[in-house]
């Protein structure tokens, strides 16, 4: 009797797990699960291929180690000497070739990576009624999907509350999520079908930090391309250097970058602006750089495959309304204006000076950086500072979040009326000022830049400026801002 017993409760308790399987079960079988495994799998061979490339260069400098020249064997010095650079010169091509090689694989994992984080899913959810708000004629929703709980609001006039609350039970609703880099869903669209009627829920807009830069100097310039499809970020200081960042946004991996230093002498090219032309076929890259013996140049390079096509003179360059001519600045006095794609100077085509002046001043210089980028057709930036960023939507005004700004640093003392304050100046570093906050044209990114400054090793009272730049991804559904 008591094994018959026995047999029973084990029965009953297989029946009972096989009915209840657990929310790590059910998870891996969603479309979002799914996502979630596979986005882990990839970062995990994402990791592992600095390893793996790792022990593939030390087997393969390890056998080359075997051809390195033997003092002791070979009499001639000069001899030895030219074996032992023409060695060198192998060991250092097989390590740049394996660097190389992990540079590739990296970032094709990272496109890989990027195509779960670009996609979105959608699941069976559920939905929990909260209170009615007879002012604004909506309910408050709980959605509850991928294991987490999400706010959203459906309207719902006021005669149809009573019959809405009735037939909610029998409610069945599915929900768009979206992954980011940390696995974690968030809810951007709810599609809920109540009684044989369809009702889209409000979700508000979700948002996340998933990207900082620290660039030389106070003033970077940002320009998009006109398809929004890249991002140009350019920035430089006398003390730190100049460089330029270009991004492919639906990627995030960088397509060009290059630094320069003050005390680089062989180059006088200094990035610290970057603006693309109004046909999206070109990136023009300059600035002036700190140092009076070097002539200002401007780099031209193609979008299309991100080579570098022609350097011009001149430098703070931007381009006519039309397009058609790109102007840069080669003093106070004089510009130049080139021909886009033939890069002709016109200044061949104008018999005198004041011609060719009078020309020049007749041009609009219609170059799109920061300012520019306040807005777009969904969202646009209310206010910020350094705590709060506040979007709003475009059309409606309605709030649509509120950011916390990441601010690492305090504010400088507003008096210096006392020595401690004084000496603060010359020790810590600070807080300086908002430089620019504003919204990809597509509508996906939110980009906040700020400058703070540090003193200079080495010097009593100089200060230098580096700027901060945060990227927030914003994960909205087209469906809720219609």
């Amino acid at each position: 009797m008591k094994s018959f017993f026995t047999s029973l409760i084990i029965l009953c308790s297989s029946l009972l797990f096989v009915s209840s399987p657990s929310n790590e079960a059910i998870g891996q079988t969603t479309k979002v699960g799914l996502a979630q495994k596979k986005l882990r799998k990839l970062q995990k061979e994402y990791r592992q291929i600095d390893g793996d490339i790792s022990k593939q260069l030390h087997k393969s400098l390890t056998k080359l180690a075997k051809q390195r020249p033997k003092k002791w064997e070979i009499k001639d010095t000069t001899r030895y000497n030219k074996l032992l650079a023409n060695y060198n010169a192998k060991k250092e091509r097989v390590s740049t070739a394996y660097e190389n090689k992990a540079d590739r694989l990296k970032r094709s994992k990272h496109r890989q990576i990027m195509q779960v984080l670009n996609q979105s899913y959608t699941d069976k959810v559920k939905l929990f009624l909260g209170k009615y708000d007879s002012t604004q004629e909506t309910f408050d929703l709980k959605v509850r999907g991928a294991g987490y709980n999400f706010p959203a609001n459906v309207a719902v006039p006021k005669g149809q509350v009573e019959a809405f609350k009735k037939n909610f039970r029998k409610a069945k609703a599915f929900g768009t999520f979206r992954i980011v880099e940390n696995q974690k869903p968030y809810l951007v669209r709810v599609k809920a079908y109540i009684n044989g009627r369809r009702y889209n829920p409000f979700v508000p807009l979700a948002y996340y930090n998933f990207q900082r830069e620290t660039l030389p100097g106070g003033k970077p310039v940002i320009s998009f391309s006109p398809n929004g499809r890249y991002m140009s970020l350019a920035s430089g200081g006398a003390a730190a250097g100049s460089q330029l960042t270009v991004w492919d946004t639906y990627y995030w991996q960088d397509v060009v970058k290059m630094e320069t230093k003050p005390d680089d002498d062989i180059s006088n090219f200094w990035p610290s602006k970057a603006i693309f032309d109004p046909n999206g076929k070109y990136l023009i890259a300059g600035g002036m750089k700190p140092d009076p013996r070097a002539l200002p140049t401007t780099k031209v390079f193609s979008i299309r495959k991100w080579k570098e096509l022609k350097t011009l003179n001149g430098c703070d360059a931007n381009f006519s309304t039309d397009g058609k001519y790109l102007i840069s600045v080669i003093n106070d006095k004089d510009k130049k204006v080139w021909r886009m794609g033939t890069w002709e100077d016109q200044r061949k085509n104008f018999l005198t000076d004041q011609e060719y002046k009078e020309w020049v001043g007749t041009l609009e210089e219609s170059s799109k950086v920061n300012e520019q980028y306040k807005s777009t057709a969904l969202f646009r930036i209310e206010r910020y500072d350094r705590d709060t960023i506040l979007v709003v939507e475009t059309q409606t005004g309605k709030v649509a979040a509120k950011i916390p700004a990441i601010t690492p640093y305090e504010n400088p003392p507003k008096e210096l009326t006392n020595m401690a304050a004084i000496r603060s100046l010359r020790e810590k570093e600070f807080y300086d000022e908002e430089i620019f906050t504003g919204i990809s044209p597509d509508g996906n990114t939110l980009i906040r830049v700020f400058t703070h400054t540090y003193p200079i090793p080495g010097e009593e009272k100089g200060r230098e400026y580096s700027s901060h730049v945060h990227f927030w991804r914003l994960l909205w559904n087209k469906y809720n801002y219609n």
